[in-house]
């Protein structure tokens, strides 16, 4: 009877180790190939990525321009009144301190 018990007792174990080498195997080997994935990537796609830099460039100088002409003249026109209130209160001698 012991000699079934440990016959049933060692294969668990090697199921079990079976069970986790397999387990690990799945995403050792999804490492191992994403890892080799990116290596191909670096090495031939290094002209895609400077034009894609390049574009990308353009698109945030063409973006601060745009944003630069939309905003520029309303934060004029805010700032405006708030330097009329600064120079007015300037000539008169009042310092107003805000409790921030």
């Amino acid at each position: 009877m012991l000699q079934a018990i440990s016959f049933w007792a060692d294969l668990a174990t090697v199921l079990l180790v079976l069970e986790g080498m397999v387990l690990l195997a799945i995403p050792g080997a999804a490492c191992y190939f994403a890892g080799r994935g990116v290596r191909w990537l670096l090495q031939n796609g290094r002209p895609f990525f400077r034009r894609v830099r390049g574009l990308a460039e353009q698109a945030r100088e063409a973006t601060e321009t745009a944003s630069a002409a939309v905003a520029g003249p309303v934060i004029q026109a805010r700032s405006f009144p708030a330097w009329v209130r600064g120079v007015w209160r300037g000539l008169r001698g009042v310092e107003r301190h805000w409790d921030v």
